[in-house]
């Protein structure tokens, strides 16, 4: 007995049973084999004996910690010789041979209790068992439950497939078992035969949750409680009366999500007008220039516009600058797109440095070359003889307005223009039209 299982040689090995029996090293061996159970008896809280064609226990004493006792599958005729378990919480038996149970008042922690497909005729001796909480008898040849009355703390009971034919005594049972949660009673001959079954039971059990194939509801008991008293008048009255309060609460949440989504529609709406009006605000503050579709037009030599601008030279009596001007390469012409912000620019806003034709013919040609990028423009004007001092590009673009004007007041002088447009405008005689989009 000092020796382990592994210690013990074949030839020291025997079979499971003896005569039906367990063999005490075969039963050390058996459990060190299986895991989270151990060769010491004393440290096993569970024990595997299933599938062992045992005709009864013995050689079980020193194993007096074990809370779950399996042993299913065996042909066992009684329960004995597990007296000792005092911790037993577990004991499962189904298919066996039991007719009767004994000595359970010998395990007063047992909870859980399995004896399906077995021989019971009735439940005597389980009123024994005050802590048994799940029990289930299915598959036998139960015909009396009665002695399941004082066990007070059933929460589940399954008895599909016996022989129940009393419906009375079946109630009266039932209705001493106030903790029932859980009940299995399909497969007994009085199911059938008992009229509105389910409303029976359900009204037996008021603690009752799940009855056989589904769940029972609150609105379930009430259905069943006015039926007990009013019948089915009483029935459809709370039918109706359930109706009315299940569609109501749905109207009303209806209402409550209508005025959410309201509420948040206004909320989108306010944010996106602030949103637009800020945007418009601040186009209608920025006065900063914003060129845009600039194209270059070359000018052609010899045209009419040239002649003009030679001959409006003339008039200052200067013959030399006459021939320079005539033997000078025509300035390009430029064709500017101008922005609203153009259009809208301080009419009153003037140019502060003193600028000449040499600077303006310079500044004409950065035009050209930059498309009308003031910034590139101002840097580019820096590094010239004509630009001495430092010029900046809103000063470059004030040039560029004021000469416009100045170009538009000449225009006024020799011509009068109907429905005037101030994007129709030329630049020094020269064809150079002002369009804005």
């Amino acid at each position: 007995e000092t020796r382990t299982v592994h210690q013990i040689s074949m030839a020291d090995e025997k079979v499971s049973s003896v005569q039906g029996g367990i063999n005490r090293k075969w039963l050390r061996k058996h459990c060190d084999s299986i895991q989270g159970c151990y060769d010491t008896p004393a440290l096993n809280n569970k024990l595997m004996l299933q599938h062992q064609s045992l005709l009864f226990l013995d050689n079980l004493d020193e194993y007096v910690n074990v809370s779950w006792l399996y042993l299913q599958n065996n042909a066992l005729e009684s329960i004995e010789n597990i007296g000792h378990m005092k911790k037993l919480t577990g004991l499962y038996l189904s298919q066996n041979e039991i007719h009767q149970f004994k000595n359970l008042d010998k395990h007063p922690k047992l909870q859980i209790m399995s004896v399906d497909k077995n021989l019971l005729e009735d439940l005597e001796g389980i009123e024994v068992c005050r802590c048994l909480e799940q029990f289930s008898a299915c598959d036998n040849m139960i015909r009396d439950i009665s002695h399941l009355k004082h066990v007070k703390s059933l929460s589940t009971l399954k008895l599909n497939r016996n022989k129940l034919t009393d419906a009375k005594e079946v109630i009266d049972v039932l209705k001493q078992l106030p903790n029932l949660k859980t009940l299995y009673l399909k497969g007994n001959p009085f199911v059938r035969k008992l009229k509105d079954y389910r409303k029976e039971i359900i009204h037996a059990c008021p603690s009752l949750e799940f009855l056989d194939d589904r769940p029972v509801y609150d609105w379930e008991k009430k259905f069943v409680s006015a039926w007990k008293i009013g019948g089915k008048e009483g029935l459809e009255k709370e039918r109706e009366r359930h109706n009315k309060e299940k569609w109501g609460a749905v109207d009303r949440n209806m209402i409550k999500w209508k005025q959410a989504r309201m509420e948040m529609k206004a909320k989108l709406d306010a944010e996106r007008a602030a949103e637009e009006k800020r945007k418009k605000n601040e186009e209608t503050q920025d006065t900063a220039p914003r060129i845009k579709m600039v194209e270059i037009v070359d000018f052609e030599e010899g045209s009419d516009s040239d002649k003009e601008c030679e001959g409006g030279n003339a008039k200052d009596g200067n013959a030399k600058d006459e021939k320079d001007s005539k033997s000078r390469k025509p300035e390009p012409t430029v064709e500017y797109k101008r922005t609203l912000a153009d259009l809208q620019a301080d009419p009153i806003l003037e140019c502060k440095s003193q600028w000449n034709p040499e600077m303006d013919r310079v500044l004409l040609q950065s035009c050209q070359k930059f498309n009308f990028d003031f910034d590139r423009i101002a840097d580019s004007l820096q590094g010239t003889k004509s630009f001495c001092n430092k010029i900046t590009a809103l000063e470059c673009r004030c040039r560029i307005l004021e000469l416009d004007r100045l170009e538009h007041k000449r225009s006024q002088e020799f011509e009068v223009i109907d429905c005037f447009d101030p994007d129709d405008l030329n630049w020094d005689v020269e064809l150079m039209p002002w369009t804005s989009y």
